[in-house]
Protein backbone atom coordinates (compact mmCIF):
# COMPACT_ATOMS: atom_id res chain seq x y z
CA UNK A 1 0.00 0.00 0.00
CA UNK A 2 3.04 2.69 0.80
CA UNK A 3 4.51 2.05 -2.46
CA UNK A 4 1.02 2.42 -3.94
CA UNK A 5 1.03 6.30 -2.17
CA UNK A 6 4.50 6.88 -2.55
CA UNK A 7 6.00 5.34 -5.43
CA UNK A 8 8.86 7.67 -5.45
CA UNK A 9 10.04 6.72 -1.98
CA UNK A 10 12.14 3.51 -1.32
CA UNK A 11 11.51 1.14 1.67
CA UNK A 12 14.56 0.04 3.71
CA UNK A 13 14.70 -2.76 6.10
CA UNK A 14 13.66 -4.31 8.19
CA UNK A 15 16.89 -4.29 10.37
CA UNK A 16 16.78 -6.29 13.72
CA UNK A 17 17.97 -4.40 17.10
CA UNK A 18 17.09 -7.48 19.09
CA UNK A 19 15.11 -4.89 21.63
CA UNK A 20 18.94 -4.15 22.87
CA UNK A 21 20.30 -0.49 22.50
CA UNK A 22 23.65 -1.38 21.54
CA UNK A 23 22.63 -3.35 19.05
CA UNK A 24 20.05 -1.21 17.93
CA UNK A 25 22.51 1.60 17.76
CA UNK A 26 24.84 -0.50 15.77
CA UNK A 27 21.56 -1.30 12.96
CA UNK A 28 21.14 2.61 13.12
CA UNK A 29 24.55 3.58 12.22
CA UNK A 30 25.24 1.38 10.01
CA UNK A 31 21.74 2.41 8.39
CA UNK A 32 22.36 5.93 8.45
CA UNK A 33 25.74 5.75 7.26
CA UNK A 34 24.89 4.09 4.21
CA UNK A 35 21.78 5.67 3.11
CA UNK A 36 22.04 9.69 3.69
CA UNK A 37 18.74 10.37 1.68
CA UNK A 38 17.10 8.69 4.31
CA UNK A 39 14.17 10.80 5.17
CA UNK A 40 12.19 8.37 7.83
CA UNK A 41 12.50 5.82 10.72
CA UNK A 42 10.08 3.71 12.15
CA UNK A 43 11.24 1.96 15.05
CA UNK A 44 8.93 -1.04 16.11
CA UNK A 45 10.73 -2.33 18.85
CA UNK A 46 12.58 -1.36 22.14
CA UNK A 47 16.26 0.33 21.80
CA UNK A 48 15.30 3.71 21.56
CA UNK A 49 17.98 5.08 23.52
CA UNK A 50 20.80 3.59 20.71
CA UNK A 51 18.37 4.65 17.92
CA UNK A 52 18.64 8.66 19.89
CA UNK A 53 22.38 8.05 20.22
CA UNK A 54 22.87 6.32 16.39
CA UNK A 55 21.18 9.86 15.27
CA UNK A 56 22.81 12.19 17.62
CA UNK A 57 26.37 10.55 16.27
CA UNK A 58 25.83 11.06 12.79
CA UNK A 59 24.15 14.94 13.22
CA UNK A 60 20.76 13.35 11.55
CA UNK A 61 18.60 13.87 14.42
CA UNK A 62 15.84 16.53 13.81
CA UNK A 63 16.62 15.85 10.25
CA UNK A 64 14.99 12.75 9.61
CA UNK A 65 11.10 11.74 10.97
CA UNK A 66 11.01 9.49 13.52
CA UNK A 67 8.94 7.35 15.08
CA UNK A 68 9.07 5.25 17.90
CA UNK A 69 7.15 3.13 20.99
CA UNK A 70 6.54 3.45 24.61
CA UNK A 71 6.52 6.89 26.83
CA UNK A 72 10.19 6.53 28.66
CA UNK A 73 12.27 8.95 30.01
CA UNK A 74 14.40 8.15 27.00
CA UNK A 75 11.73 8.76 24.41
CA UNK A 76 10.12 11.72 26.34
CA UNK A 77 13.74 13.59 26.25
CA UNK A 78 13.92 12.96 22.45
CA UNK A 79 10.37 14.49 22.19
CA UNK A 80 11.47 17.45 23.90
CA UNK A 81 14.72 17.71 22.06
CA UNK A 82 13.33 16.96 18.33
CA UNK A 83 15.09 13.85 18.06
CA UNK A 84 11.64 11.54 17.76
CA UNK A 85 8.65 13.12 16.61
CA UNK A 86 6.26 10.67 17.42
CA UNK A 87 5.95 8.37 19.97
CA UNK A 88 3.06 5.33 19.94
CA UNK A 89 2.32 4.67 24.06
CA UNK A 90 0.74 1.19 23.83
CA UNK A 91 0.07 1.60 27.66
CA UNK A 92 1.75 -1.85 28.54
CA UNK A 93 -0.14 -1.65 31.95
CA UNK A 94 -3.78 -1.87 30.33
CA UNK A 95 -2.45 -4.86 28.55
CA UNK A 96 -1.47 -6.37 31.85
CA UNK A 97 -5.01 -5.62 33.40
CA UNK A 98 -6.70 -6.94 30.10
CA UNK A 99 -4.91 -9.97 30.10
CA UNK A 100 -5.24 -10.54 33.95
CA UNK A 101 -9.08 -10.18 33.74
CA UNK A 102 -9.23 -12.02 30.64
CA UNK A 103 -7.67 -15.01 32.35
CA UNK A 104 -9.32 -14.89 35.78
CA UNK A 105 -13.24 -15.02 33.38
CA UNK A 106 -11.72 -17.89 31.95
CA UNK A 107 -10.63 -19.51 35.11
CA UNK A 108 -13.80 -18.42 36.64
CA UNK A 109 -16.15 -19.07 33.86
CA UNK A 110 -14.49 -20.53 30.86
CA UNK A 111 -17.98 -20.87 28.69
CA UNK A 112 -18.46 -16.87 29.23
CA UNK A 113 -17.64 -15.04 26.71
CA UNK A 114 -14.75 -12.67 27.06
CA UNK A 115 -15.17 -8.46 27.45
CA UNK A 116 -12.80 -6.64 27.09
CA UNK A 117 -12.68 -2.46 26.32
CA UNK A 118 -10.23 -1.74 23.96
CA UNK A 119 -6.71 -0.21 25.32
CA UNK A 120 -5.67 3.08 24.65
CA UNK A 121 -2.98 3.82 22.52
CA UNK A 122 -1.67 7.06 23.47
CA UNK A 123 0.26 8.62 20.57
CA UNK A 124 2.86 11.91 22.02
CA UNK A 125 4.38 14.58 20.28
CA UNK A 126 6.31 17.22 21.84
CA UNK A 127 3.54 19.35 22.27
CA UNK A 128 1.09 16.87 24.11
CA UNK A 129 3.89 15.22 26.28
CA UNK A 130 2.58 14.41 30.15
Amino acid sequence: MLGREFPHLTLVGPLEGFDDDAATEGAALKLLNSHKELSGIYNLGAGNAGLVAALGKTHRAGNIRVVAHELSDTTRDALRAGTLDVVLDQNPDGEIRAAIAAARQVALAPDAEIHSEPIEIGIFLRDNLR
